[in-house]
């Protein structure tokens, strides 16, 4: 199978999982490298500048059963 141009590949239209790839290239367009969705997050929240976040834009309702919430914590 030959690689493709971007604009040749199929559109994802389901969810993400760990086995797909995403193509990230730098900024010479001279490599391109390949990253899993899981990967992309756990890297790119670790690019976020401490404090750039507000507070009233991180939800915590939703967290799935078995979670430790702030109301589970002792001090």
């Amino acid at each position: 199978m030959a690689d493709k141009k971007i604009s040749e590949l199929t559109a994802l239209t389901g969810a993400l999982n760990v086995a797909d790839a995403i193509a990230i290239a730098d900024d010479s367009a001279s490599q391109t490298k390949k990253i899993s969705p899981k990967q992309l997050l756990e890297q790119a929240f670790l690019l976020v500048d401490d404090g750039s976040i507000p507070a009233d834009k991180i939800s915590t309702s939703g967290f799935p059963a078995g979670s430790v919430d702030t109301a589970a914590l002792k001090d």
